[in-house]
């Protein structure tokens, strides 16, 4: 009885973010979610494709996450590709441009994900801002076989190389080579 209650209780899931998303999610059969989480992709021409099987946790499934729910956003003409066996727990991703996540790469709670700074250094740079110009905004590349640790931060324009290791609590702000173990602010030699 536990059993036929959880499946409906995932089912249900599923069903929330098709009301929030309809069809701009290509390959939403293979998509598994577990808690809460939240989608929100643009009606215009924001795409998330899904190539094989993706678990996205959020909410109190997990313990370390602390009750965050997971919070996926897609804006306008901007892509989230993610490889096949993705797991995910608590993430928040932001996409403006791309971000393309690899196969069998697994995302340790509260890590954020973005392609843009979102606002501007420059003070007069934000002041357009509010006119309406965009900041820039560089796509990330995340490899196959990578795994992030919990509470870590992915800035723009980061490529991050195949079977990377990223130590919880760290800052990606420039590229990560294949193999290597990022802690902190630099990588492990």
């Amino acid at each position: 009885m536990i059993r036929f209650i959880y499946k409906i209780w995932i089912l249900w899931n599923i069903i929330k973010v098709f009301a929030q998303c309809g069809m701009r999610i290509r390959g939403y059969k293979y998509l598994r979610i577990k808690g809460s989480a939240k989608l929100q992709i643009s009606r215009k021409r924001g795409r998330m494709i899904v190539d094989g099987r993706l678990d996205l946790v959020g909410g109190r499934v997990n313990p370390l996450s602390k009750g965050a729910i997971s919070h996926i956003r897609i804006d306008n003409s901007a892509t989230l590709k993610i490889g096949k066996n993705v797991r995910m727990s608590s993430v928040s991703i932001w996409a403006k441009n791309k971000i393309t996540i690899g196969d069998f790469v697994t995302i340790g709670a509260n890590t954020s994900i973005i392609d843009s700074n979102m606002h501007d250094s420059d003070h007069l740079r934000r002041r357009k801002e509010s006119l309406g110009f965009e900041p820039k905004s560089i796509p990330v590349e995340i490899g196959d076989d990578v795994f992030i640790g919990m509470n870590c931060v992915i800035l723009k324009g980061v490529k991050i190389g195949r079977a990377a290791i990223i130590s919880a609590n760290s800052v990606v702000f420039k590229d990560v080579p294949d193999g290597v173990v990022w802690k902190g602010t630099d990588f492990v030699k």
